[in-house]
């Protein structure tokens, strides 16, 4: 069955949420693929332009996360029109592999998870990203990679 994205703008606008969880996400925030496409919801983006949601999490493209490594230097958060979009990347070990070979193009191997501290009313006041890291590539400690005080 092939995405509707009318239809998903359409439901956005009926519920007209001030936090989206969303699989795919906004086109041109944190969406960035490793080599350098964006493949985010047009849908999305313009649901933000229109409605400005407090709090988009969002997920799909791992190496737009904390440490993607993608060309464009996306680190699992933006914002837009007055929302905060986070994503959070993979937890666990992740590849890209390369077809028909199935060798390993990029590989993530320790994961990565955010913490979003929110206001009642769903504003975001910090969003955090961490990782598990391990010498032998497994789940190991939690590390802080980065901390954003939105203080709004």
């Amino acid at each position: 069955m092939k995405f509707d994205h009318q239809e998903y703008y359409d439901l956005l606008g009926q519920v007209m949420p001030d936090v989206v969880l969303s699989h795919i996400p906004p086109k041109f925030l944190c969406d960035n693929m490793f080599n350098g496409q964006n493949v985010g919801s047009p849908a999305l983006t313009k649901h933000i332009q229109d409605s400005s949601p407090k709090l988009v999490m969002c997920g799909h493209i791992h190496e737009a996360g904390p440490l993607g490594g993608n060309p464009h230097e996306v680190k699992g958060m933006a914002m837009k029109d007055g929302t905060v979009v986070v994503n959070p990347g993979n937890l666990g070990r992740f590849e890209l592999v390369n077809f028909p070979s199935l060798e390993t193009a990029r590989s993530f191997d320790y994961g990565t998870f955010s913490r979003v501290e929110l206001e009642e009313d769903g504003s975001p006041l910090k969003v955090e990203h961490y990782t598990l890291s391990s010498p032998e590539n497994t789940f190991g400690e939690v590390i802080e990679l980065a901390e954003y005080d939105l203080g709004r």
